[in-house]
């Protein structure tokens, strides 16, 4: 009866993310393709590389809060302690304008020397200061995301998770497309920098009338659990494994803008951005998994777990086995009559990645389990041992295949990692995570 009560909670809580990303995929998609129509493949590498450095150094400037307060609101939210939970938003928001300082001037000090010598970007030079708002206006659309999940606000909070900012971009596209006879790379990203503002300001508001509907009164006593530097100390190990995480996803376009061109790049990050399709159930899972997990474990119904794990990656699996086999058999001629002739050279890319994230998908969820299970310190671990990994076997593939060879890379990676994660999860808890037969999700 349980296992039922659990299932029937992921399927609802899943449903509103799953609205949210299948409307974030398909703008996602669409300013994909405007993007490809309204840039050069130089600016649209110079663009792919500009996402690149807002999600890394993103990372900084969250320190991992993201994750933490998830935890954290979750537990006072449970309890309805308003109090405690606006003592924590206060210092979270007191990191983050700490660490956003800090990672602007980082940035700005040592951009010449990033854009022109390890990039070898001179298009970067004359964006530096619209891609350097853009970081703490990313990651605050994040952490306010997260916030309201953590709030028990699903639905607020998978609604911040990308579509405010996805969904005006690609007004601002279609505009640039329509009443531009010519596009430069500034225009864009300055119209990324407009939807992140305005996406900001959605977040702000949001949480403003969220905190005067609650009509919390002022906490007189010191939570010192609360405090900015106890919350630091907590997220701190969650930033690693973020970082790591980060460096395992966005290592094959840091070497490419190294070791190649901005047009191989170009190509390349519209290949990645199509095979992300291959894993957005997985994702819409993950997204209301974690608690459910941590929940389920109190009672060490290791049983439900694993039926909770495999229904789940049974139903990633319902969308990327077809998707798999669509990019394989004619992913040469999407590329061509989606993007345009000159992305055809990435179909061998697409395939390769196609099958590596259709691998994930059908591993199901081996890392949230770990994480939600005391294990996260061996997840970090793993998560590093195989980023490391990555970075090297890109830059000694890379030398010898090109783009190819940082997809093969990379397509090595996610399997090896994911593969090391469903083996714990074996061995420690004796639960297998991925898909089985599609017919047990009617029983």
């Amino acid at each position: 009866m349980a296992l039922i009560n659990y299932l029937d909670k992921l399927k609802k809580g899943s449903l509103w993310s799953l609205i949210a990303r299948i409307f974030g995929s398909g703008t996602g998609f669409i300013v994909t393709i405007l993007l490809a129509r309204v840039l050069t493949l130089e600016m649209l590498g110079v663009f792919y590389l500009i996402q690149a450095i807002i999600r890394f150094s993103g990372l900084f400037v969250k320190v991992g809060l993201d994750f933490s307060i998830q935890k954290i609101n979750g537990i006072y939210s449970g309890n309805k302690d308003w109090s405690s939970v606006r003592l924590c938003t206060k210092s979270m928001f007191s990191i983050l304008s700490v660490s956003s300082l800090f990672i602007i001037i980082l940035l700005a000090s040592i951009w010449d020397w990033l854009a022109s010598d390890i990039l070898k970007s001179p298009l970067l030079l004359s964006l530096m200061f619209l891609v350097l708002i853009s970081i703490p206006l990313r990651s605050m659309e994040e952490i306010g995301s997260a916030f309201f999940r953590s709030v028990q606000e699903p639905k607020i909070g998978v609604f911040l998770f990308d579509i405010p900012r996805q969904t005006l971009f690609m007004v601002c596209l279609f505009s640039i497309f329509f009443f531009y006879e010519s596009s430069s790379i500034a225009l864009v990203v300055g119209a990324y920098v407009v939807s992140s503002s305005v996406a900001v300001l959605i977040v702000f508001t949001l949480l403003f009338f969220w905190f005067r509907k609650k009509k919390i009164i002022s906490n007189t006593e010191v939570n010192t659990d609360l405090g900015v530097k106890s919350l630091v100390f907590l997220s701190a190990p969650m930033m690693i494994q973020g970082s790591a995480a980060i460096i395992m996803s966005t290592a094959d376009i840091w070497i490419l803008s190294i070791y190649s061109t901005q047009d191989d790049i170009g190509i390349y990050g519209t290949v990645v951005r199509l095979t992300t399709l291959i894993v957005l159930i997985l994702g819409v899972v993950n997204m209301v998994l974690p608690s459910m997990l941590a929940s389920i474990y109190k009672s060490k119904d290791m049983q439900a777990i694993e039926k909770l794990l495999r229904m789940s990656a049974t139903w990633g699996g319902l969308i990327a086995i077809p998707l798999l086999l669509v990019f394989v058999i004619a992913g040469e001629d999407i590329l061509g009559l989606v993007f345009g002739d000159n992305f055809r050279s990435g179909y061998v890319v697409l395939s390769v990645l196609a099958i590596s994230h259709a691998f994930n998908a059908l591993s199901g969820s081996p890392g949230i389990l770990l994480q939600m299970t005391g294990h996260h310190k061996v997840l970090m671990k793993i998560t590093l041992f195989w980023a490391v990994f990555n970075l090297g076997l890109n830059i000694l593939l890379v030398n010898i295949w090109g783009m190819l060879g940082v997809a093969v890379a990379t397509a090595i990676s996610i399997v090896c990692q994911n593969l090391t994660m469903m083996i714990l999860a074996m061995r420690l808890h004796g639960i297998k995570t991925w898909m089985y037969n599609p017919m047990m999700l009617f029983k």
